[in-house]
């Protein structure tokens, strides 16, 4: 382990460094990285089951005379 952990979205390289590798700004590093996990995801095993059981929970309170959920 370390103290220290390394920036997420940062740029540290120096501006020489940075301009030759197309001077990529925050906003489009971190565009890049949010379409990236977006594009990969996959949902993990067994949580089709668990939203079933959720969606079926919400509709019995629903029932019951809870407030509808809005979307």
């Amino acid at each position: 382990a370390t103290a220290f952990q390394d920036p997420v979205n940062a740029d540290l390289s120096n501006f020489g460094t940075w301009k030759k590798n197309g001077a990529k700004r925050a906003e489009e590093r971190a565009t890049a990285k949010w379409q990236a996990i977006v594009a990969n995801h996959r949902p993990p095993p067994g949580s089709t089951d668990r939203l079933g059981r959720v969606k079926g929970m919400i509709a019995d309170m629903t029932a019951a005379g809870g407030a509808e959920i809005l979307d």
